[in-house]
């Protein structure tokens, strides 16, 4: 198994956006036992596809009681269940914009910052987010942005 981004929650390895036996599955997280990391087949095991957009998962990370799974252009919201039959649900929450890469994430206790498509946002862990980057997300990608390659630098060397 090969996986774009790997994660822990609730005592789990998550391996998400996975390619299984050759055959790619980008809306796959796929989880380990609870407490074992070496056991994929029982107890807590198993997989969710994550099938209802078509954007593939970018990077995932815990906050509070969730597993926030960030994807191209929405962000779900895992937890854990343990009952009746469901050890995990994921809950969509926000539609729209997503992060932009695997790296696109900073880590707080209470939020999670982020790189989208089309802004820098923060995330709390409920339906929306709070865009809080338009200006700094343009000075950085923007065409005439400090990470755009094509940008003409002028080197002073003294």
């Amino acid at each position: 198994v090969v996986c774009r981004a790997v994660a822990t929650y609730n005592a789990a390895l998550f391996l998400l956006g996975t390619i299984e036996g050759g055959v790619a599955h980008p809306q796959r997280a796929r989880r380990s036992d609870q407490g074992n990391p070496s056991e994929w087949v029982s107890g807590t095991a198993g997989k969710d596809d994550l099938l209802d957009t078509a954007d593939i998962i970018m990077c995932a990370h815990p906050l509070g009681p969730y597993l926030i799974v960030y994807r191209e252009s929405s962000i779900v919201r895992g937890e854990f269940i343990g009952g009746g039959g469901i050890n995990y649900f994921f809950n969509p929450m926000v539609q729209g914009d997503g992060a932009m890469s695997t790296l696109a994430l900073d880590i707080n206790n209470d939020y999670h910052v982020f790189f989208g498509r089309n802004s820098v946002y923060i995330y709390r862990g409920y339906f929306g987010m709070t865009s809080v980057g338009d200006a700094l997300f343009h000075r950085v990608f923007s065409q005439n942005g400090n990470l755009n390659l094509h940008k003409s630098r002028t080197v002073v060397c003294k």
